[in-house]
């Protein structure tokens, strides 16, 4: 059993901070709900999950959701990645997705194979745009 942090208020929370590697990951700290349901919630240097989040995903570097559905928010100091996106995407250097809905706001550049929803940013390049390229904004259809 990994240690664990109990946080929240002092009547009790259901929120559990984990210090400690996971089995197979990188080393972060992960903050976790036990209340049975499919919301994840990460913070973390670096944001790794092969099988996909609902939920939140904050990485100082970056965060990346590889072969799995992202379902909510992506949130990074670097740079955010996923395969399937569903919901948003910040980051002030680049996001990334090869299919989704929702939105990217990024400083430098948005990149979407198969996007439908609105990016925000200085580049961004979506096949499914009003334009493949377009500076500062592009709406994919």
């Amino acid at each position: 059993r990994r240690p664990q942090l109990e946080i929240g208020p002092p009547w009790g929370s259901p929120w559990r901070l984990n210090p400690t590697p996971l089995p197979g990951r990188c080393a972060r700290t992960q903050l976790e709900c036990p209340i049975p349901s499919n919301i994840c919630v990460q913070f973390a240097g670096l944001n790794l999950s092969s099988g996909g989040v609902s939920g939140m995903q904050v990485g100082i570097f970056g965060n990346d959701t590889p072969g799995g559905k992202m379902r909510g928010l992506q949130l990074a100091f670097m740079a955010v990645f996923a395969d399937e996106a569903t919901g948003v995407q910040i980051s002030p250097f680049a996001n990334v997705m090869t299919k989704g809905a929702g939105v990217q706001i990024g400083g430098l550049f948005n990149v979407a194979e198969d996007m439908t929803g609105l990016q925000l940013g200085l580049l961004n390049f979506n096949k499914n745009g009003l334009l493949p390229f377009f500076p500062f904004f592009n709406i994919g259809i």
